[in-house]
């Protein structure tokens, strides 16, 4: 296993949704990158959800999830301030990186604000290589406040 830096302090995003007892099942199963084309390691210790960055062990991304009877909800939500400097901008990654690397289901990249490059090679440089579509599909969306 990778070295992983402690996660410090964070600016709280605005990213707060709720999920089903299906799709908590997945986020708390984490996702731990293959090889170096997978940018991404996300690890669950309860209560948090932590993205690092697979090739730094940097941490970016983390959400405190509290279990209920009918699935979780996510009661903050926070970021490092590393990779793209806005944080409205971070929210939708932060969804991005649930929907698809985590569950598995269609999402659309958000391309970075002032991209000067193909919507492609930012998404290859900020996710890196996808995981096959095997999730809940789209009859088991996240509900987002």
């Amino acid at each position: 296993m990778r070295q992983r830096e402690a996660f410090g302090t964070g600016v709280a995003l605005d990213y707060r949704p709720q999920f089903t007892a299906q799709e908590y099942a997945l986020l708390t199963a984490g996702r731990v990158s293959a090889d170096m084309d997978e940018k991404w390691d996300v690890t669950y210790d309860a209560p948090f959800l932590d993205f690092h960055r697979s090739w730094t062990g940097k941490p970016v991304y983390r959400m405190t999830l509290v279990a209920g009877p009918n699935g979780a909800s996510a009661t903050e939500t926070l970021w490092t301030g590393l990779g793209v400097p806005d944080a409205s901008y971070n929210v939708q990654l932060l969804d991005f990186l649930v929907q698809r690397l985590l569950l598995r289901r269609e999402a659309t990249f958000p391309v970075p604000p002032d991209s000067t490059v193909p919507e492609a090679v930012a998404r290859h440089s900020l996710v890196g290589v996808l995981p096959e579509l095997t999730g809940l599909g789209s009859d088991a969306s996240s509900v987002r406040d």
